[in-house]
């Protein structure tokens, strides 16, 4: 005859593991984006090999755009990631392309109609 233990008496343990999250280690590999380069720990921008004289809160949105750079991101995300509202992100994305512009870039935070913002090359 089989022996059928209770449930109470069955201790069940699952091996431990360790998971290391590379996606949440500090990488020191630039953001790029055409002719854009950005390293994301200083912030340090370049546009074809020459650094942009640009504001750290220009920086963090060209950062959160870069990410994602030619894909649409949505007002809410974008203004999170750049640490903005996303009543004051309008008001931003027009000050960060002047910036951008003057500096001769060509890759331009874009509006995406209802949709959000994209980072485009022109």
């Amino acid at each position: 005859m089989g022996y059928m233990q209770d449930a109470e008496d069955v201790t069940v343990r699952a091996p431990v593991e360790t998971v290391t999250l590379l996606e949440h280690r500090p990488t020191r590999a630039p953001l790029r984006f055409g002719g854009l380069v950005m390293d994301p720990l200083t912030g340090a921008t370049s546009w074809r090999g020459r650094v942009l004289e640009i504001g750290a809160d220009d920086r963090r949105l060209l950062g959160a755009l870069m990410r994602r750079g030619g894909q649409i991101v949505s007002v809410e995300r974008l203004a999170a990631s750049a640490g903005l509202t996303t009543d004051g992100l309008e008001r931003r994305i027009e000050a960060l392309a002047m910036s951008l512009r003057l500096a001769g870039v060509s890759c331009l935070p874009r509006r995406a109609r209802g949709l959000g913002y994209v980072l485009w090359r022109g």
